[in-house]
């Protein structure tokens, strides 16, 4: 029996982590900027309250104005009370917040709150001798990677839910103290992020049609874990915001400046955007999650409880969260909001269900898929809704042409961002199809998949921009020549 090297791919997994500098700037990102904002507010004002920091941040930030001076993020606030200790550690080395030091404690928050999650679940799933093939679809191969160099939720709640998962639906008998303990990573997740209700409905809802015995007890264990977490969220907003259920009001309220609804049906434009798009679609940025689909048929527990509360876990929330208006969310990488149910997606990778796929197709959509999640991740994070093809028009060119590369460690230490401070990352990135490879069972095969992979990827790339996406990139050019490089 060969030898696991999946603590390879984690040590590669941590430094990259540390060594890549997402760029971070008053410019963009609000999502992050206001959750690092409510994070400071708890530590230094005891509040929710944001307001105060627009001289920190501007006025780049998802937030709502309560009358005309109150300032409150419109997000979830489970992220920011977590960060919030981890913002209060960094205070004590850095001091009072400046425009120049926010940088260090939003990295440190981004680490414990997005990268670490991610580290622990995959470590869990060392120790429980999941194949290099499987570590390398979680740690490199989705838009989990992306967003886990980011200050956002997604990544931890979809830990938090696929740990919610197993802690249920992993035994033949599902113990009470697993239905308090999945409770409690559900109240974690759904006050992080208010679309993990999604999943967490059906969760609950399959708890009912498991075994009779105590049926009941398992039903208020569960809910017993998860109701602190809602009483909560119920309280927080009718506090700031008037009524314990703005989020949703909120979310399907008109627009008055796109005349339209954040969410509403999962229309064919929609559902085309958000799965299969060159711009955000997360089958285009990940194309080995196929095999998930494919494994949804072929699986041997697919008559099961748990196969069915997966699968309908998946399916509802894609129905519902494909209704959000992507015309809403200009700066994006990736389906984002389909990030939380990726870890459930590769569940079938974890069990082993894809293990005697062919080696070429394997290879071809693992090396795909690692590509085409390293381009955004060499330069500019996010990429404005314009750009159709943001892989070959945007960031392909900002390497090529620019030579614009994503701020690094190496910049601390006063190198200038570069080809040869991005080049560590790239070796990097070879060597974790390397380690794959070296425990293939036909290493021919599965070199040509890697091989071809690369090679189509790099058609794509040279293809020449339309005249609209040279305009486009030249005007992004312009309007970032003031922004951090």
């Amino acid at each position: 029996m060969q030898k696991n090297r999946g603590q390879i791919l984690l040590a590669i997994y941590l430094f990259l982590a540390i060594y890549l500098l997402p760029i971070f700037t008053r410019d963009n990102s609000p999502n992050e900027l206001t959750r690092w904002a409510t994070a400071a507010a708890i530590i230094e004002k005891s509040s929710f309250e944001i307001g105060w920091t627009r001289d920190l941040i501007g006025n780049n930030v998802e937030a709502v104005s309560r009358d005309s001076a109150e300032m409150y993020s419109d997000k979830a606030p489970g992220t920011a009370v977590l960060a919030a200790p981890f913002y209060a550690l960094t205070r004590l080395f850095v001091g009072a917040p400046t425009t120049e030091n926010i940088r260090i404690s939003w990295f440190v928050m981004r680490f414990f709150i997005a990268t670490l999650p991610l580290f622990v679940l995959a470590f869990w799933l060392y120790k429980r001798d999941v194949d290099e093939y499987s570590l390398a679809a979680l740690l490199f191969a989705t838009p989990l990677f992306l967003y886990s160099l980011l200050f956002f939720s997604h990544v931890l709640v979809g830990v938090c839910l696929y740990f919610v998962f197993r802690l249920l639906y992993d035994t033949d008998r599902i113990f009470l103290r697993n239905c308090l303990a999945a409770g409690l990573l559900a109240g974690i997740a759904v006050s992080c992020e208010y679309g993990a209700v999604i999943p967490v409905f059906v969760f609950g809802a399959g708890l009912y049609f498991a075994d009779k015995r105590e049926r009941g007890l398992r039903l208020i264990c569960f809910f017993a874990g998860l109701s602190p977490f809602a009483i909560f969220l119920l309280i927080y907003n009718f506090w700031l915001f008037g009524s314990p259920f703005f989020p949703l009001e909120n979310s399907f309220a008109v627009s008055t400046a796109a005349d339209a609804s954040v969410f509403g049906y999962p229309t064919p434009d929609k559902i085309y955007q958000w799965l299969f798009s060159p711009a955000r679609g997360v089958f285009f940025y990940s194309p080995l999650l196929i095999f998930s689909v494919f494994a949804f048929f072929t699986s041997r527990e697919r008559r099961t409880l748990r196969h069915r509360v997966k699968i309908f876990s998946v399916a509802l929330s894609v129905l519902i969260l494909c209704g959000y208006d992507f015309r809403n969310d200009d700066w994006t990488m990736g389906a984002r909001h389909l990030i939380l149910i990726v870890p459930l997606l590769l569940d079938s990778f974890f069990d082993g269900e894809i293990e005697y796929y062919p080696s070429f197709w394997r290879a071809f959509l693992l090396g795909a898929s690692v590509i085409l999640c390293a381009v955004p991740v060499l330069t500019f994070p996010f990429a404005p809704s314009k750009f159709l093809f943001p892989h070959k028009d945007l960031w392909a060119k900002l390497i090529i042409s620019e030579t614009w590369f994503m701020p690094n460690l190496a910049g601390v230490f006063g190198f200038s961002a570069s080809f040869w401070t991005i080049l560590p990352v790239l070796i990097l990135f070879v060597a974790i199809l390397y380690t794959v490879w070296r425990s293939a069972k036909f290493p021919a095969r599965f070199f040509a998949g890697i091989f071809c992979a690369a090679l189509l990827i790099a058609v794509y790339l040279a293809i020449p921009p339309t005249e609209s996406a040279k305009n486009n990139f030249q005007r992004f050019i312009e309007s970032t020549d003031h922004r951090e490089k």
